[in-house]
């Protein structure tokens, strides 16, 4: 499955995952600024786009 959706869900995971390496965290939960972090954020539309295909509400499993 490569869709744009998809592509864009690894290319924000791969960015949150650079940035918890470099903080050196195994998770954002760990994180002072989780509540603030742009890059946090564009992860979570990324995986909720990906689930839900573009359509607002509805899941794609």
């Amino acid at each position: 499955m490569s869709d744009a959706y998809l592509q864009n869900f690894k290319e924000s995971k791969n960015k949150l995952e650079q940035c918890q390496e470099a903080k050196q965290l195994s998770s954002c939960m760990q994180c002072p600024q989780i509540l603030e972090c742009p890059i946090r954020e564009e992860y979570v539309k990324a995986t909720y786009s990906k689930l839900n295909k573009g359509k607002n509400g509805e899941f794609d499993f």
